[in-house]
Formats: structure tokens, C-alpha cells, sequence
């Protein structure tokens, strides 16, 4: 079946989480994948960003995961607002 990965970052908001966590560079840049089911639907699946805080020891409710977290939903909800 299609499927579809998308990788992107903007190193303005990743790289304050990186500096933060080195092994965060393990989960960015953020990647969505886009994939058809057995029965035709649509998906979009990605890694919430605040499972980094835990897996990576970043303080939780960190300022820059916020930023990450929030470009991500502009961006997927837009793609999914195009469908």
C-alpha cells in the first residue's frame, strides 16, 4: 500500500533541544509518515515531541518542545485541512 515518509526540522527550534540533549538528534528532524490502510483510510502518524522530555531527560514542559510540538501541528494539520 502507499506510504509516504516526510522528514523536515528547522534548525532554529531543534538545535536548543539538541543542546539541551545530544541524543534528542535521535528523534529530530521530526518525521511524519503518511500511509493507506487495508481498508483505503488515510493516516498520518508521528511522534508526539513530548515523549523526548522522558527518553531523552529533558525537563518536561520544556519551552523548546513547545515550539517543536506547535510547528509540527501547523504543519500536519495543514496537511491534513488539504486533504
Amino acid at each position: 500500500r502507499p506510504t509516504t515518509m516526510v522528514m523536515f526540522g528547522n534548525p532554529k527550534l531543534g538545535s536548543p533541544v539538541m543542546q539541551m540533549a545530544q541524543s534528542a538528534g535521535l528523534d529530530l528532524p521530526q518525521r511524519v509518515v503518511i500511509w493507506q490502510g487495508e481498508d483505503g483510510s488515510v493516516s498520518l502518524t508521528y511522534r508526539d515531541p513530548s515523549a523526548f522530555s522522558e527518553e531523552h531527560g529533558l525537563p518536561e514542559g520544556a519551552e523548546e518542545l513547545g515550539r517543536v510540538r506547535g510547528a509540527l501541528d501547523n504543519l500536519t494539520n495543514a496537511a491534513v485541512a488539504a486533504e
